[in-house]
């Protein structure tokens, strides 16, 4: 890196730094000392009133030698480093609803860790990230802005677990963007940090988590619903609930592959085939939803069609021998006995052009789109009138 030389906007935010002092806004890895320094810049420009825009389009100005791309990286990187100094100088929601405004030129702000977002919030009543200046919870137009990446949504959820908000949390699960990057492993996962935080973190920020309530809320919720009983139950209770968003929230990848196939069985065992009042057929479409989410996650689903064929016991003769693809679309073919399940859904253990490659491909594919409804098995099929009336009902026409 060649010697800053500071440009007019760079002087008129920053002030005029000494020698060798304009080249530390741009290091990776700071020392104590070098962080203090910037530290002392950045506050001065906090009280001028300078934004976090004007920050950054400031070192976007100085001549550093820097490829511009690498340089805006560089100056976004730096107004990161600095979110937990500008917390202290105001609070958390001032930080939030700073990088909302800016959020066109700050995209992908903040990526924080558990210190960093320890640090900010150990000095501060008002609550998480996931709340305003009046401690009310942010729209979800507003919590949109920070679903670029996994880190950024994890800045939330991690504030929320410190601070022990179950209905911080509650929000963030409800806004789907969040729940499609963090997942209820992750809030374990934090939970498990902030309880060795003295063997997993430097002995400075030992202060930052001694200041910070202890989690009661978050660690019943999340750590209460990790043994697979538990696991188990809430699944089943989703299903007879009947309700789609219930079953999202308690889903696990993680816990239903460490559950097995005897999950899928299980969940199986839940389907109505008398199939003639409304709750039951609420149930059954759940327990389809369910099944799907199962095998989709990686969960084997073959020794829960062994079972579901040969019974729990006769299962056990066949459960060496490889998957006969011909047997298993044959039997989802052939006509179902009176109170029989329904093995449609192990058709997923195949992939749509090993199901067209069967004689009776067109059949199957049908027969597994009516299951479960995925658009992208029609551009496998050849039948038109299918097709057609199946975009029919998706456009309720």
């Amino acid at each position: 890196m060649s010697k800053a030389e500071p440009g007019a906007l760079f002087r008129e935010v920053f002030g005029n730094p000494w020698p060798g002092e304009a080249e530390l806004f741009f290091k990776a890895d700071w020392t104590s000392e070098e962080k203090g320094i910037v530290q002392v810049y950045f506050r001065s420009a906090d009280n001028q009133g300078k934004s976090f825009s004007e920050m950054y389009q400031a070192l976007c100005d100085l001549d550093v030698g820097l490829e511009p791309s690498v340089q805006r990286r560089a100056a976004a990187n730096f107004i990161n480093a600095m979110l937990p100094t500008m917390a202290h100088l105001e609070t958390p929601s001032s930080v939030i609803t700073e990088l909302v405004r800016h959020v066109d030129i700050l995209p992908g702000l903040p990526v924080l860790g558990i210190v960093e977002v320890a640090e900010i919030l150990s000095d501060c009543r008002t609550g998480c990230f996931v709340r305003g200046i009046d401690t009310s919870l942010r729209s979800h137009a507003e919590l949109e802005h920070f679903t670029k990446t996994h880190e950024q949504a994890m800045s939330f959820y991690i504030s929320a677990v410190l601070r022990d908000d179950i209905k911080a949390i509650d929000h963030l699960n409800a806004l789907p963007a969040m729940r499609d990057l963090v997942s209820d492993s992750d809030i374990r996962g934090i939970c498990a940090s902030v309880d060795r935080y003295p063997d997993v973190f430097p002995a400075e920020a030992s202060s930052y988590f001694e200041k910070l309530p202890r989690i009661v809320h978050v660690r019943d919720r999340y750590i209460a619903a990790a043994p697979v009983s538990v696991y188990l139950k809430n699944l089943k209770t989703a299903i007879r609930k009947g309700s789609s968003q219930a079953l999202e929230d308690c889903f696990d990848s993680s816990l239903s592959l460490r559950c097995g196939p005897a999950l899928i069985t299980e969940i199986l065992n839940m389907y109505e085939q008398e199939n003639r009042t409304q709750t039951q057929k609420q149930t059954n479409q759940m327990v389809k939803a369910c099944v799907i989410k199962l095998i989709e996650a990686g969960v084997d689903a073959y020794p829960a069609y062994l079972e579901t064929v040969h019974g729990r016991f006769g299962a056990l003769d066949f459960i060496d021998s490889p998957p006969s693809r011909g047997e298993i679309m044959d039997h989802c073919l052939a006509k179902r006995k009176e109170g029989e399940q329904d093995p449609t859904v192990f058709l997923l253990m195949f992939t749509p052009k090993e199901l067209a490659a069967h004689e009776r491909g067109q059949e199957l594919l049908e027969r597994l789109h009516k299951y479960t409804q995925d658009p992208k098995l029609l551009q496998f099929m050849t039948s038109l009138q299918y097709v057609g009336k199946a975009f029919s009902n998706d456009l309720g026409l």
